[in-house]
């Protein structure tokens, strides 16, 4: 994953839980608060907009949008 990739999802999960401390890029961010389910529906359509971008339904699972660097590596991989 990308430094790039990881401060622009940062700056979007701010907009998403604008009132919630960011864990460590290896932070689990539903365990912490960071995310619930109208949160992470609220992140997938952030990061179709941001990085431009269609989420496949198979890759919407926990361990891809857990930490900040699993979503990082999901992006970086529908990317490329």
């Amino acid at each position: 994953m990308t430094v790039e990739t990881q401060a622009r999802l940062r700056d979007v999960l701010h907009t998403v839980a604008p009132h919630k401390d960011l864990p460590a890029d290896d932070g689990d961010l539903f365990a912490t608060g960071v995310l619930d389910s109208f949160a992470t529906i609220e992140l997938i359509v952030a990061l179709e907009r941001t990085f431009h971008l269609t989420l496949p339904n198979e890759e919407l699972t926990l361990q891809n949008f857990q930490t900040v660097s699993s979503i990082a590596a999901l992006v970086d991989r529908l990317r490329t």
